[in-house]
């Protein structure tokens, strides 16, 4: 069983596409400000923009986001702040856990219970927003440590 290099999965060619170079990335977060503050608002109240921009939007970014930091070596930490937590035995369950919770405020607010003006920001604007700068940022760092030369490069070229 021949094992895919992460750049040529469906995750990773999705995700570049989606925040990939800056006017895709750009082009995104607009599209998702505009229909989350248009929800939020009630200017509209479609369920189809419920379903695809507070379900499965959410859902993917939240999929591609614990992807992304998966891929990330294991001793990598940021600002002292070490994502180990996402990489071990739980993160399967937190990445359920995550969907979950999205599914359900998303179905919550369709059926009427929690459909006011707090729940509809922060699932169909807030939520995607930080996600897709939290994947924008992971896939940078991403590229950044695949793309760095390894110390007995940096050796060879300073003699």
């Amino acid at each position: 069983m021949s094992s895919k290099q992460f750049t040529d999965t469906t995750i990773f060619h999705w995700a570049r596409q989606l925040i990939g170079n800056s006017s895709n990335f750009i082009f995104n977060l607009s599209v998702v400000s505009l229909v989350g503050i248009v929800f939020a608002f009630k200017v509209t109240t479609s369920p189809v923009l419920l379903g695809l921009f507070g379900l499965v939007n959410p859902a993917f970014l939240t999929i591609c986001v614990y992807r992304f930091i998966q891929e990330l070596p294991r001793n990598f930490s940021l600002g002292g702040v070490s994502f180990a937590a996402f990489l071990g035995k739980r993160r399967v369950w937190m990445l359920l856990t995550d969907v979950l919770i999205i599914v359900i405020l998303s179905l919550l607010i369709f059926l009427g219970p929690l459909n006011y003006f707090i729940f509809r920001f922060l699932l169909l604007f807030l939520l995607p927003l930080m996600l897709l700068v939290g994947l924008r940022f992971l896939y940078i760092i991403y590229l950044v440590e695949t793309n760095k030369p390894s110390s007995e490069s940096d050796d060879e070229n300073e003699i």
